[in-house]
């Protein structure tokens, strides 16, 4: 009944509802119909912000240029969504555009000074296809670039400009995104399919249409791509639907079929993660011979705790934790070194409240002495390796500056 009444109501009262507002062939649209808050949303808050926004991201090319450093991954995000709001908003004011300077100014002017960022957009996504191939995410980065990209040509050539052209044009690209050979799905399985093809040849790893293990070593960069491509099919879509390999292949046998372990951080075999909690403390603890008392629970994120002379940073990134005296570094520590003594003794169970005995570390250094008390660690082992991986901790620590 749930899905029969989200059927009805988006297949058929919502078209309707939203087709009811539309006038006739021969009905004009008053002007004195538009929203006086919308009309002051889009010219006097929106408009000005993406007018300042489009003097920031010439600024932060030009920075980008004059230094050689290439922003990685970041400018799709910088610029795709911002120009898709800039055209809805083109779309929403253009019937205010006979009656208000700032509207023909400002639809005079955007879709020419958007052109040179989204050319430099395009160089950016160029760059990461060419390196990683397609994917469905940078298909439609570069399909909705290049609608908006049209969207902007067409307002800086047309004479007569017809506000009907944008929603049109954008229904039937959406529509192709999703059905035939040229989709997102389609386009991005023969990508990734190349990509896999031309790595195992590069490294002779196919016999009999099939991946046979390398007769010798491989670089660690091709490994890493082999592997992001088999998580790639593994979550978006099928193994089956990736060429050259076995019928029955799982990721679980990387090693076995391409001679090498499976090389993604994110992807973790069975018991590959563990989370400890400290049971509940009925005993005292012993506090005798250190003077501070340092508290890093609840906090996920990089934290320091200063007192005097005296400061301790937790820092997320890798999991250190460092002791400076008067701004000179007298201690640091990764904290994995003590939750691989604890997952080790409890073997990496997927859940497990320890003993206190199992989360209390004791160090005895030149500069400190401390005592280290875990309440509360979860991640997981590096796939390949022992690595220990923090995804969170909470603890606490006593400490005696010598």
């Amino acid at each position: 009944m749930y899905l029969y009444v989200w059927l009805v109501i988006a297949g058929v009262f919502a078209p309707a509802f939203f087709l009811g507002g539309i006038p006739s062939f021969s009905q004009r649209m008053e002007r004195d119909d538009y929203s006086k808050l919308m009309r002051i949303l889009l010219l006097y808050i929106i408009m000005p912000l993406i007018t300042v926004y489009t003097a920031i991201l010439y600024i932060y090319f030009a920075k980008a240029i004059i230094t050689l450093k290439w922003p990685e991954g970041l400018v799709a995000n910088l610029v795709l969504w911002y120009s898709v709001i800039s055209a809805a908003v083109i779309f929403l004011t253009s019937p205010l555009s006979e009656i208000n300077k700032w509207v023909r100014t400002f639809i005079f002017w955007f879709p020419k000074l958007i052109l040179p960022i989204l050319v430099i957009m395009f160089i950016s996504i160029g760059i990461r296809i060419n390196a990683y191939g397609f994917t469905e995410n940078r298909y439609f980065v570069v399909l909705l670039g290049l609608w908006v990209t049209s969207i902007m040509i067409y307002l800086n050539l047309a004479g007569n400009r017809r506000n009907i052209v944008m929603p049109i044009s954008l229904a039937i690209i959406a529509l192709l995104a999703v059905f035939g050979p040229w989709s997102a799905y389609s386009v991005s399985k023969l990508s990734q399919n190349l990509r896999f093809e031309s790595i195992l040849n590069r490294n002779s790893m196919i016999r009999n249409n099939l991946v046979t293990k390398p007769a010798g070593e491989i670089s660690e960069n091709d490994k890493n791509e082999l592997s992001e491509i088999l998580l790639y099919f593994s979550n978006v879509h099928s193994l089956k639907d990736l060429k050259h390999l076995p019928a029955d292949f799982k990721l679980e046998n990387t090693e076995n079929t391409f001679g090498f372990p499976f090389q993604q951080r994110g992807y973790q075999p069975e018991n590959g993660s563990f989370s400890y909690n400290l049971g509940m403390i009925n005993d005292a603890m012993d506090i005798k011979g250190y003077d501070y008392l340092l508290d890093f629970r609840n906090y996920y994120e990089n934290k320091t705790i200063k007192t005097g002379a005296l400061e301790v940073r937790y820092n997320k990134q890798d999991s250190s934790i460092i002791f400076l005296n008067g701004g000179v570094e007298i201690y640091k520590e990764n904290l994995s070194k003590f939750v691989k003594q604890i997952n080790d003794k409890y073997k990496g169970v997927n859940y497990k409240e320890t003993r206190l005995e199992d989360m209390t570390f004791t160090v005895q250094d030149t500069a400190v002495n401390m005592k280290f008390i875990i309440y509360n660690v979860y991640g997981r082992i590096e796939t390949g390796s022992d690595k220990i991986i923090l995804d969170g901790i909470d603890f606490i620590i006593f400490a005696k500056i010598k």
